[in-house]
């Protein structure tokens, strides 16, 4: 699937399920939009992976990562940091993008008439079915049209809840990092 064919499906499902949320669809030839939030200015963008999505669809799915910025004022004038849409997700959340990226994975090998040890180097060796973390970039999967509405649903349906949360406790992806993953580092000098 190519890039332009991604963000079509994409944005017409996302723009669907985000519709009560008041978010501003910016000029872009990816899908981008902005919103206030706490403090600022919060941007969502979509990006797909050039790479994989100029090749054949049985040579490597499509990719494609959610790139927030939260533009806000601090002591020290206004700065722009990443902020990361798992960081405010649940269990469920989690689960769901997991299983969207079985459906993509599963459809690609049956695509290729992959054998068992083909999908074993996705999910072992890629990392494919790995639960996305908010301490990383992540690059979730997508083989077809299908697939890309279910991400722009996904994204789309939570965009409300994502925004109350993030308002309620703004916070940058790294003081996330500081605060639940990296706790431990100066008691245990890493």
């Amino acid at each position: 699937m190519r890039e332009a064919e991604f963000y079509e499906n994409f944005e017409r499902a996302f723009d669907l399920a985000s519709r009560t949320t008041g978010l501003r669809r910016l000029k872009s030839a990816q899908p981008k939009w902005k919103i206030a939030a706490s403090d600022g200015v919060v941007t969502f963008r979509f990006s797909t992976n050039a790479k994989s999505a100029g090749l054949l669809p049985l040579l490597w799915m499509g990719e494609f990562r959610p790139v927030f910025a939260w533009r806000h004022d601090t002591a020290k004038g206004k700065i722009n940091d990443t902020v990361s849409f798992f960081q405010y997700t649940d269990r469920a959340k989690v689960e769901e993008a997991v299983e969207l990226q079985r459906v993509a994975l599963d459809k690609y090998l049956r695509n290729r008439l992959a054998g068992p040890a083909e999908r074993t180097g996705w999910v072992e060796g890629y990392g494919a079915l790995e639960e996305p973390k908010p301490n990383i970039e992540r690059w979730l999967h997508y083989f077809d049209g299908a697939d890309a509405e279910s991400w722009g649903t996904y994204f789309g349906g939570f965009m409300g809840v994502w925004l109350r949360q993030f308002n309620e406790h703004p916070e940058s992806m790294y003081d996330w990092c500081s605060r639940v993953s990296w706790k431990d580092l100066e008691k245990n000098k890493a």
